[in-house]
Parts: C-alpha cells; structure tokens; sequence
C-alpha cells in the first residue's frame, strides 16, 4: 500500500488525501518518521483537519516533542471544540 501511495504523492503532490493516507500506513507499519513527515505534510496541505492534528499530536508525544503536541492539540480544541 505505501508504495502504490508514493507513486500517488508524486503524481498528485497537493493531495492531502495521499498524504494522510502515507501517514496513516507508515504508522501502521510503525516507521514513525515517516508518519510525521507525511502527517505534517497534510496538514501543510490541509490545517483544519482535526484528524491529522490528533494523529501527529501522538507522534509528537511518543518522540518526546512535547512543546509541538501542545500547540497541535490547541489548534484541535480551537478548530473543533466538541473532540
């Protein structure tokens, strides 16, 4: 699946979509640099998306980023109070 989405990410480079998708199956597959990178990518590409904020904000955690987790569960309440 992360392969077939890479070929994605190069054809379509501003989906979001692709790019939550690369983060999703890298945590899966537990490669968490990766899942950052392409986490922090769709939120370049999509800043209101709650789920990536909440994803990322978990990898944050879990490498002792704990400054950035902070500032992206802010950004959570802020856009979306209810989760």
């Amino acid at each position: 699946a992360i392969q077939a989405l890479e070929t994605a990410a190069k054809w379509m480079p501003g989906s979001f979509d692709v790019q939550y998708q690369l983060g999703v199956a890298n945590l899966m597959n537990n490669n968490r640099p990766r899942a950052i990178t392409h986490f922090r990518e769709s939120l370049r590409l999509d800043p209101g998306s709650v789920q990536a904020s909440l994803l990322l904000s978990d990898l944050e955690i879990r490498s002792g980023n704990s400054a950035n987790a902070i500032g992206l569960l802010v950004g959570v309440v802020q856009k979306a109070p209810e989760n």
